[in-house]
C-alpha cells in the first residue's frame, strides 16, 4: 500500500505531522465503511490526504473490520523533497490478531 500523496501546497509551507486513521471496513466485501481520524497529524490539510487516500482502500474479504493506520508526513531537511515511501505499517484488528493492509 502506498503512503498518502503529499499535497503540494503542503510542501510548499513546510508542513509536517503524524498521525493515526482508523478504517472501519465491512467484513464481507472488504470495502472501507469509514475512516476516523484517531490522532490528528496537526494539520488539517495532512488530515484530508490521508482521509481520502484511506477511504478508497478494500482489503480481502472476511479478514479485517477495523484497521489502524499511522501516517508521518516529513520533509527531508537536506533536499526539502518528501522522502518517498512505498508502503507503511497498518495494524488490522479483529477476532484473528493483527493483520496487514493491501492496497487496491
Amino acid at each position: 500500500m502506498e503512503a498518502p500523496e503529499y499535497p503540494p501546497e503542503a510542501r510548499a509551507q513546510g508542513l509536517t505531522g503524524s498521525g493515526v486513521f482508523i478504517l472501519h471496513v465491512d467484513p464481507s466485501n472488504g470495502r472501507v465503511t469509514s475512516v476516523e481520524v484517531g490522532k490528528s497529524t496537526g494539520q488539517k490539510i495532512l488530515d484530508e490526504a490521508s482521509l481520502k487516500k484511506f477511504a478508497n482502500l478494500r482489503f480481502k474479504p472476511n479478514t479485517v473490520s477495523r484497521v489502524k493506520i499511522p501516517v508521518t508526513f516529513t520533509i527531508s531537511p537536506e533536499t526539502n523533497k518528501v522522502p518517498m515511501r512505498r508502503d507503511f505499517p497498518a495494524a488490522a484488528m479483529n477476532r484473528s490478531g493483527p493483520q496487514h493492509a493491501h492496497g487496491p
